[in-house]
């Protein structure tokens, strides 16, 4: 009965979807799946399928299936709401390993849900015996009936890191010889000073650092890196000539 109840749930749902907030759709439908499954409750008899079809069969003509109302009052959600998003004369049958559908009293009964074919079965029995049609999907958003807000939390623990993005993605990152040539040349400065004048030591690490700084290495994305790298290089060269004179 689960499936049965589902499928038709689900169809009845995917009218108010896009009309209704998301969240009222929810909580109605979740109220509507417990009421419909009440009420099939000792009305269920996958022996003989189609005894109490008329009981099953749900609808939003009048007079008005109690279903509805009750599911509308638990909600809190305006049954003028509800009624005035569904079809006209909508009537839907959930029997045991079939769910079938018809809009208007004249309209043709139409099959979404056959246990025997997956739910893909063109079928003429019973008193039943107009045009019916296969119908695969109802509502692509409507599929499995699952809250939005459950499926939204469950994707709540995905991030991006904009440092990570750029670190990976970036061309500039690259073993070019663009990059590696003034970051050579600086270390060779480094290791002269550090030999002759251990008092610009402190003053080239301080050049150096921003190279290195996570902060600032998303930078490099927006084509900034390059300016750094010349402004280290050109204040070694100019603290080299200085240091010779």
């Amino acid at each position: 009965m689960h499936i049965e109840v589902s499928v038709a749930l689900n169809f009845v749902i995917s009218y108010l979807y896009n009309k209704l907030p998301r969240r009222r759709v929810n909580i109605f439908g979740e109220e509507l799946e417990k009421c419909l499954t009440e009420k099939f409750a000792g009305h269920w008899y996958p022996e003989k399928p189609y005894r109490g079809s008329a009981y099953r069969c749900i609808k939003t003509g009048s007079p008005i299936d109690p279903v509805f109302e009750k599911a509308s009052r638990e909600s809190g959600v305006a049954i003028q709401d509800i009624l005035e998003n569904l079809p006209q004369d909508l009537a839907v049958w959930v029997d045991p390993g079939e769910v079938s559908y018809r809009i208007g009293e004249k309209g043709a009964v139409k099959i979404l849900y056959n246990e025997n074919s997956g739910g893909l079965h063109f079928d003429t029995h019973d008193d039943r015996t107009a045009d019916r049609e296969v119908v695969k999907t109802f509502n692509p958003e409507a599929q499995c009936f699952r809250p939005i807000d459950s499926v939204a939390s469950s994707l709540s623990s995905l991030s991006i890191s904009p440092p990570d993005k750029c670190s990976v993605g970036s061309p500039t990152l690259g073993s070019g010889s663009n990059n590696s040539s003034p970051t050579h040349h600086n270390h060779l400065h480094h290791h002269h000073q550090h030999q002759h004048h251990p008092h610009h030591l402190q003053q080239q690490t301080q050049l150096q650092q921003p190279q290195h700084n996570p902060l600032l290495f998303g930078k490099s994305c927006g084509g900034g890196g390059g300016s750094s790298s010349s402004s280290s290089s050109s204040s070694s060269s100019s603290s080299s000539s200085s240091s010779s004179s």
